[in-house]
């Protein structure tokens, strides 16, 4: 399964030639279709992101820009140990640093 995770880490560790992140989803959810089910409660759901450290060095300055935020893809399982969802990158992007890269082309 595929999955698109957007935001700013809360935990970053580096580990030999593996970066670790850890995003943390706390908010509600975005407006839904009318008739969608929604939970009383949002639970609070923790992503651990493991990132080449090749793939990290390009997109690191996010943490500088408290306006920027990651947008990671890549494969998810459940990582019954952390009891988080784990997330393995296959792409990783800043979003400021998509935009800058948009407007340079135009």
């Amino acid at each position: 399964m595929k999955v698109t995770v957007i935001g700013r880490p809360t935990s970053v560790v580096e580990q030999g030639n593996t970066v670790i992140l850890m995003l943390t989803h706390n908010s509600p959810l975005p407006p839904m279709p009318k008739g969608f089910p929604i939970p009383t409660v949002m639970p609070t759901t923790t992503y651990i992101v493991y990132v080449g450290v090749k793939q990290w060095r390009g997109v690191e300055t996010v943490l500088k820009d408290p306006e920027d935020v990651l947008i990671i893809e890549g494969a998810l399982t459940w990582d019954a140990e952390l009891q988080a969802i784990a997330v393995f990158t296959t792409k990783i992007a800043s979003k400021m640093k998509q935009r800058a890269m948009r407007a340079a082309v135009t």
